[in-house]
């Protein structure tokens, strides 16, 4: 095992001893390394070296004790000698420091502080070591108040900095998008300690826009989005700005990455919108939307106890406002929440300004929860809010405008043909589009079927692009066939379905289905959440289903009459059936939040009695047998295996079920149902397992002493590992992988001293060599691995090897320097290594 597992199990035990001394200060020396959960301060002990005053120190140690803790706890080794302790005295004593955080932090940070003298470099200096404790799960503190100056005026934190240790570095992440969704979540510490269902969060958001490929610009709004998180004391937030600059957008795709983060900091991600009617261009009015959720505060309430899933009949008898918001605080103080209330200036003004201040101060009652729920609005008003409670939103920039531009031209293959021209054409279409995606994109499609750049920026300026549009819309339709517009007619009408329903309702066999799915599918004129041909959700976004009378023109009156009734026969069937498992569903779900478990358990055996052919609801009830006391895995495995027969497809069954196989010790099971022929193309949290189970089978070999085996495994676990983050197939567990893949080269080296022995340094080398160049060098071992190297040689070597072990330790040195900088001792120790070995050939 690694040291860095040494320490974790230290952590975990809250050792605070004598022995911390051994293990940090091996003969006196630090250790080579640095890692996630140790950090020294020890060249306080030079004697050249410089302290700088109390309140500078104080929050340069301050900021790495908070850098622990929003990470994975651990412990700072600082070393100082006895002149100096005056500097140190707030870190000796725990009131001192409380008193020091106090006036930096948010929050209470729980330290315990461990204090002797011992040999540090050949001499005698005091050693403080603090245990830092883990965050628990929720959002990372941040600072208050700036920290004091350095002599350059420069500061070591700024108020609202979010420190985090990650790796073997002390960073302030605000603007580092990956890492603040890495803050949000479980954080395990020790790489053979796994983090529990990686699900996505619960959430009802709507299908994405597919006129919006990609989402292009705008970060600065996600990541104060994101920080916004990680303010505990401001639930609340609004997106504002004219129409059509992007405010949905923005909200849904901060929603869309809460989601994919896996965070367990919210339970539920709720959408609601108040829109009722939508401007069509091509069809020069105002139109119904599909879906409006609410249109006054009661309605929303409604709405809202009906996703946290709650039965209409557990608030239809409040007869009064006050009542119904006291249940909705209730539930909001025990469930954490996002919700978004999208379009909020769709309501006459006052129902808008009720709506704000009730649901704002409802949120704001709920800020004693732990992890406090959160609201974001989205409105072109400004309402009645704080200025640390609004965003103001700017429209699309020329340079976001050209990224979306160049993104669209290469997936309409353009990239080669007519793309060059419309990007010297730039300006003109930032200004004729207003730097709207949709405008953008609908002028690069008319570009895209033949037409002059020119000519088609004039009509847009002269027709205000009302028919320019429609007629895209025409040009579309016209490359699909008569089978394929049965496909969109039936999707306009319905809005949202799934690919067995379009079955039903079109006659069609699956091939030809999936046929036409795919040519519909190329002109973007739906969106799915996955897999049309699995059952997953296909909906088309409201432009393209307003244009629906343009579809029918092309389609004979008896067909399209026939498709009308069968289509309102298989929506009513979906109100029936979908909406009734959905609400039991939510209810099941509402259980588990409020730790219910024996209660969730018996309504997911109804379900599945109800619904016997829904693999939602055996799904539902492997996820409630693995919240029992104990886990009932061998029941979960089998509710998983039917959800998977039954063709339900989700990315979660794949990850819960992949984990419950982990946990029962079911390995080859595993590695059968996450291999390649089923599942093709790995990703996220089902990689993850499948390397755990890598990593399980290789420490059972090595106990069992089969070191052939064991080398296999581990060498296989670092290979897809590799493969996965070159290929990105790794988010949201990207830094699980990573830290899994960094430990297994030295266990790797390891079994082979014992395995090949020591005489066998060469095979030992070439090891490091190769797992150095992959990126992830064997850092605890390198350094025992340079001497051996050196000592071998310098006893009784050939020429020939000599020299590949020459060029092997100067290929490490090189590969170390990437990895580490060229002034690590390591990478010094490399490079010395390869320098004695050359002049031995000599």
């Amino acid at each position: 095992m690694s040291f860095e597992h040494d320490v974790f199990v230290a952590h975990s035990a809250g050792k605070l001893d004598q022995t911390l001394i051994e293990m940090f200060l091996p003969k006196g020396q630090i250790r080579n390394i640095e890692g996630p959960m140790w950090d020294y301060k020890v060249g306080f002990c030079n004697p050249k070296a410089t302290v700088h005053e109390e309140a500078l120190l104080c929050c340069e140690l301050l900021n790495d004790i908070a850098a622990l803790y929003n990470a994975f706890g651990g412990y700072l080794v600082v070393g100082f000698k006895d002149e100096q302790a005056a500097h140190f005295r707030r870190f000796l004593n725990k009131d001192d420091f409380d008193k020091l955080a106090d006036r930096y932090l948010r929050t209470y940070l729980p330290i315990a502080p461990f204090h002797t003298k011992s040999q540090i470099g050949g001499d005698v200096a005091n050693v403080l070591i603090i245990h830092v404790a883990k965050r628990a799960v929720g959002p990372p503190i941040a600072y208050k108040r700036n920290s004091a100056l350095r002599e350059d005026k420069s500061s070591v934190f700024k108020t609202d900095d979010i420190p985090l240790r990650y790796g073997s570095s002390t960073l302030i992440i605000n603007q580092r998008h990956d890492l603040l969704i890495f803050a949000f979540g479980d954080r395990k510490a020790d790489v053979g300690e796994l983090p529990g269902p990686l699900n996505e969060i619960d959430n009802n958001l709507p299908a994405r826009d597919p006129n919006l490929i990609e989402f292009i610009g705008r970060r600065e709004y996600l990541v104060q989005l994101w920080n916004w998180l990680a303010d505990v004391r401001n639930p609340v937030k609004v997106l504002t700005a004219l129409g059509g600059t992007g405010k949905t957008a923005i909200a849904y795709e901060f929603c869309e990455q809460l989601v994919k983060s896996r965070s367990e900091a919210f339970a539920k991600v709720i959408w609601l919108t108040a829109k009722s009617q939508t401007y069509a261009a091509m069809l020069q009015k105002y139109v119904s939307t599909t879906r409006t959720d609410f249109t006054n505060i009661d309605t929303f309430l409604d709405a809202f106890l009906r996703e946290l899933g709650c039965l209409d009949s557990d608030f239809e008898e409040f007869d009064l406002l006050e009542d119904k918001l006291d249940f909705a605080k209730e539930i909001v103080c025990d469930v954490p929440i996002l919700l978004v209330i999208d379009d909020l200036d769709s309501l006459d003004q006052d129902k808008q300004i009720e709506l704000y201040s009730r649901i704002a101060q409802l949120f704001d009652q709920a800020l004693s929860n732990k992890h406090p729920s959160r609201v974001l609005f989205t409105s072109r008003l400004e309402p009645n809010a704080g200025a640390n409670r609004l965003i103001r939103i700017a429209g699309f920039s020329t340079e976001e405008s050209l990224d979306f531009t160049t993104s669209l031209i290469g997936h309409l293959a353009g990239t080669n043909t007519w793309g060059p021209e419309v990007l010297s054409w730039m300006n003109a279409i930032q200004n004729a589009s207003k730097g709207s995606p949709i405008f953008i994109a609908s002028i690069l499609r008319l570009i895209s079927f033949g037409d002059d750049v020119e000519t088609v920026i004039k009509n847009w300026y002269e027709r205000d692009g009302e028919e320019v549009r429609r007629f895209a819309f025409k040009r579309e339709i016209d490359s699909l066939s008569y089978a394929d517009l049965r496909v969109l007619y039936v999707l306009q009408l319905i809005s949202s379905s799934t690919f067995e329903e379009l079955m039903d309702v079109l006659s069609e066999d699956r091939q030809a289905l999936q046929a036409s799915l795919l040519r519909v599918s190329q002109f973007h004129l739906f969106a799915s959440s996955g897999n049309p041909a699995t059952g997953a959700q296909i909906s088309v976004p409201e432009p393209i289903r307003l244009m629906v009378k343009i579809t029918e023109e092309r389609l004979s009156d008896s067909d399209a009459d026939e498709l009308k009734k069968r289509t309102a026969t298989a929506v009513g069937r979906a109100k029936d059936g979908q909406s009734e498992l959905g609400q039991r569903l939510r209810g099941i779900s509402l259980l588990w939040t409020r730790k219910r478990f024996s209660e969730a358990l018996a309504e997911a055996r109804r379900a599945t009695k109800d619904f016997p052919g829904r693999g939602e609801a055996s799904f539902a009830l492997g996820r409630t047998y693995l919240l029992q006391t104990p886990p009932d895995y061998d029941k979960a495995d089998e509710a998983f295996k039917e959800a998977s027969q039954k063709k339900f497809s989700s990315r979660s069954l794949l990850e819960y079920w992949s984990l419950t196989r982990l946990k029962k010790g079911d390995i080859n099971g595993l590695l059968k149902i996450t291999g390649p022929f089923l599942a093709p193309n790995l990703s996220g949290a089902a990689l993850l397992y499948r390397l755990a189970g890598f990593y399980r089978l290789a420490i059972t070999r090595e106990k069992q002493r089969d070191y052939p085996v064991a080398l296999r495994d581990y060498q296989r676990l670092m290979t897809e590992a590799g493969n996965a983050l070159r290929e990105q197939r790794t988010e949201p567990v990207t830094a699980y992988v990573t830290r899994l893949a960094s430990v297994v080269p030295d266990y790797m080296v390891d079994i082979a001293y014992r395995y090949y022995q020591r005489e066998s340094v060469d095979r030992i080398l070439e090891l490091a060599a190769i797992s150095t160049q992959e990126g992830f060098p064997p850092l605890q071992t390198m350094k025992k691995i340079l001497s051996d190297v050196y000592a071998q040689s310098n006893r009784a070597a050939t020429i020939t090897a000599l020299r590949k072990r020459t060029d092997q330790c100067f290929r490490i040195a090189k590969a170390l320097v990437k990895a580490l900088g060229k002034e690590h001792p390591l990478v010094k120790e490399a490079f010395s290594t390869a320098h004695k070995l050359q002049a031995l050939t000599r």
